[in-house]
């Protein structure tokens, strides 16, 4: 039987948005010095695939609060985005509207407010900062 595949199955020219929700992770982690870590799991529904954005505090054992979700086809796009701390929805239809939805989620007040409260009750909980050596003089 010949082999019927294509010689070479060629690139996706979009970003996926797993890549885009990890690097805001990362950044997110440095911005808050560790205070607050970003992760993102990803699974699937039917044929969809879903990425959860959480931040992660350290200090607060580990505490984690669901701040986003996107679901996409294998497609990548269009992607849909659910905020939850501002219950709202947005519809990308191509990678640059979804880091355009993104940073809007992120800078949105409410987002804001939580990861404030979040570093604000990291650094009173009495736990060492992230990184501290315990014990050591």
């Amino acid at each position: 039987m010949p082999d019927l595949w294509p010689a070479d199955f060629g690139k996706a020219s979009d970003v996926p948005p797993i890549v885009v929700l990890r690097e805001q992770a990362d950044l997110l982690s440095k911005k808050t010095t560790g205070e607050i870590l970003g992760e993102v799991t990803t699974g699937t529904s039917g044929q969809d695939i879903n990425h959860w954005f959480y931040l992660v505090v350290p200090r607060l054992d580990n505490y984690r609060y669901h701040l986003l979700t996107v679901k996409h086809s294998v497609g990548l796009y269009p992607a849909e985005i659910l905020s939850i701390p501002s219950n709202t929805r947005f519809t990308s239809t191509k990678e640059s509207q979804f880091i355009e939805h993104l940073r809007d989620i992120l800078n949105n007040p409410d987002t804001k407010r939580v990861v404030a409260s979040l570093v604000q009750q990291a650094k009173a909980s009495g736990e060492p900062p992230p990184g501290a050596q315990v014990g050591v003089s």
